[in-house]
Formats: structure tokens, sequence, C-alpha cells
């Protein structure tokens, strides 16, 4: 059976950006899907190079620097065990689909008898059964996708009653489908002291939606 996946660089090379551009990207997967940020025709037109893309803001830049600082204190508050990776992947099943991981995360046989989670920071957002949905995932290695932002960014996470928004989601549903792995833990940490985690399933059903846009994605880039 072919690997699922081929490992094309990192994001911190040079090539990342260019890479990026020859695929559909699990973070514009949602505006493809008329869910993202931008309108689906403000990113294709980005994609094309006919519009100059929106500069970085303060909060996006300082939200990339603080990623693996942000999983080192989810490991903290929670005992579970993380790791970096911020390789950039392209998959082998769905041709035309990447993702950039953030990093990975592992089931633990077992929690520590006392964790830091909401012991010193009361703002932090957890769902109730986390903790358990993390401890019974199917398989021991998931996902980890890291947001950090100002603390307006909790916003997002209200409107949708404590759940991840849905370009979130779809974000993360795509690197499941392109590693294969069955569950991730998105975690999004605003301003110094807020902090939630969601465990995310892989949705099955969510992958001829990613096939249909995939395949538009490449008829428009091909106009």
């Amino acid at each position: 059976m072919p690997a699922a996946y081929t490992v094309v660089c990192k994001d911190t090379d040079p090539c990342w950006l260019d890479e990026r551009k020859k695929v559909l990207t699990a973070s514009n997967v949602a505006a493809m899907l008329g869910e993202g940020y931008d309108s689906k025709a403000f990113f294709l037109a980005v994609q094309r190079g006919e519009i100059k893309p929106k500069d970085a803001s303060p909060p996006m830049r300082s939200g990339k620097w603080e990623e693996r600082p942000t999983m080192a204190k989810f490991s903290w508050i929670t005992g579970i065990v993380t790791r970096p990776c911020n390789n950039f992947l392209v998959s082998n099943l769905i041709p035309g689909l990447g993702c950039t991981i953030d990093g990975y995360i592992s089931r633990p046989d077992e929690l520590p008898a006392e964790t830091n989670h909401d012991a010193t920071f009361p703002n932090w957002g957890w769902p109730e059964d986390f903790t358990r949905q993390v401890m019974e995932a199917p398989t021991r290695r998931g996902l980890i996708e890291i947001k950090a932002s100002e603390p307006w960014g909790k916003k997002a996470w209200e409107k949708t009653d404590g759940m991840s928004p849905m370009y979130y989601w779809m974000q993360v549903q795509t690197q499941l489908h392109v590693t294969q792995l069955r569950w991730a833990v998105l975690c999004h940490r605003w301003g110094a002291h807020g902090m939630m985690a969601q465990y995310i399933p892989r949705d099955d059903a969510f992958e001829p939606t990613l096939r249909k846009a995939v395949e538009e994605y490449a008829a428009e880039m091909a106009l």
C-alpha cells in the first residue's frame, strides 16, 4: 500500500510558500468551500496573482511564533505529550491536497494524578469530556493544531458555543485526511490567560467534499 503522503519541506524552508501554491492546502479549504475568512473569489484571485495578498497582521505573525510555546503550555496543563513537526505534506491519496502539520500528540496510557488543568488560569476553557475523549482515542498518535491570537480571538469560539469555528474544523479535517490519522486536538490560546482545547475525530464523510474542492481548485487555477 502506498504511503498516504509525501513530505515536501518544512514551513521554515524558502520553498514553502511556492510549494503551497501548487496544491489546495488545509488552511484554504474553507475559503474554497465558501466558509473561510475571505471570499472564494478573493482567495482564487490571490492564488492566480491577480491581486496582492493581505499582509500578515501583527497578531497573525505572533501566532506563528507562539505555536511551540503554546504547544508546550498545553502539555504542561494536561500532562499529554506533544511533539512539534512543521512539515508540509502532500496527499498521495487525494492528489492536489496538502497541509502543514504543527505537531503530533500521543494518547497517554494514563494521565498524571495531578495536572495543572484549571489550577492556575481560571479563564481557560475546556469541554468537560475533553480528557476522556483523548484517553479513549482509537489510536495512540494523533495531530495537534495550534492557534494563538490576541484576546479578541476568543469571540469566534463564543459564537459557536465553545466549539471550533467551521473554518478551523475544515482545516483539521483536511490534515487528518492527508495524514490518514484518526483524531486531532485543536488548541487555541488567546491572550496570556486563555486557552481552549477540542478533540476532533476524523470525519470520513468529508472526503468527497475535499475531492470536489480539489478538482474545482485545479480547474480554476487552469483558467
